[in-house]
């Protein structure tokens, strides 16, 4: 299937608001109930090697992109093409697959500073963009991924505590998945809080075994003792997808908690990111 978007209601990462509807801010998609669960499901993604892109446009755009930029170059050049783009066809023709292995330098840990690059080259990239409020708060949520996956115990203090699966104070938490964020949470858990973390589980525990990682069959929940099941995965169709399977099985639902991206995330999101810039500004003083 292939249909032509007006690329001035396309969005940076995440489907257009376009789907709620043409001319429907942000918060009233949210307020409507269409809102971030729609507006985030991934059609238009940030990568250029997803894209047919005619080679006049292309170096126009890229030569666009600054070139302190290191991460997420891709994304600053992407916002550039379509805003400059007469027309768009979008098609769910896969013709071509990225595969990502759990070592790939792409998953490593990055520091603040080359997504802050990104983010303020983005941000001048959509300056004139009569959508800029609603892309800017699509750009925290490319944000939220990197504050979730690289700097997860921002969430364990402070004020902040109560993101992104609510109060966990004193509560006994098994664990579900051992991919990236998984181990993102059980490692930065435990730095902080030893006893919190009372099952972890996967389906592919073996893997995880064989790596030396503490991980159980998913049937121990069935079994085991806990307050809540935390879904260590942040795509929230998938969470969705699992919650109905574990409940299926027996597993409590009211106990199910995962990354569900709100107003309130964001905006926590943007104060965490803002105390990391506070920071090294006083480092460079």
């Amino acid at each position: 299937m292939m249909r032509e978007v007006y690329p001035r209601l396309l969005s940076l990462r995440y489907a257009d608001q376009l789907a709620v509807s043409p001319g429907t801010g942000y918060d009233a998609a949210v307020k409507t109930g269409q809102g971030f669960r729609r507006c985030h499901q991934p059609e238009i993604y940030s990568s250029v090697w997803s894209k047919l892109v005619k080679r006049e446009l292309l170096r126009q755009t890229q030569e666009m992109v600054p070139d302190h930029v290191t991460m997420g170059e891709d994304l600053v050049c992407t916002v550039y093409t379509l805003l400059f783009a007469r027309s768009v066809t979008v098609t769910d023709y896969a013709p071509y697959h990225y595969q990502m292995r759990d070592d790939s330098a792409s998953l490593s840990n990055v520091s603040f500073q080359p997504y802050q690059a990104m983010f303020e080259a983005a941000d001048s990239a959509l300056q004139n963009s009569p959508m800029r409020e609603t892309h800017l708060m699509q750009l925290y949520a490319v944000l939220l991924d990197y504050v979730l996956l690289t700097q997860y115990e921002a969430f364990l203090q402070d004020e902040f505590s109560n993101f992104p699966f609510g109060n966990l104070n004193g509560r006994r938490m098994a664990l579900y998945g051992a991919g990236k964020f998984g181990r993102e949470i059980f490692r930065k858990t435990k730095a902080l809080f030893p006893d919190r973390i009372t099952l972890w589980v996967d389906q592919n525990y073996k893997t995880y075994q064989a790596a030396d990682l503490p991980v159980e069959p998913v049937s121990r929940l069935l079994e085991a003792e806990y307050d809540i099941v935390v879904i260590a995965l942040i795509n929230e169709a998938l969470c969705e997808e699992i919650k109905k399977h574990l409940t299926a099985v027996g597993v409590d639902g009211e106990k199910i908690r995962y990354v569900s991206v709100s107003l309130e995330l964001l905006d926590a999101t943007k104060r965490i990111l803002q105390k990391q810039r506070n920071r090294l500004n006083k480092t460079k003083d």
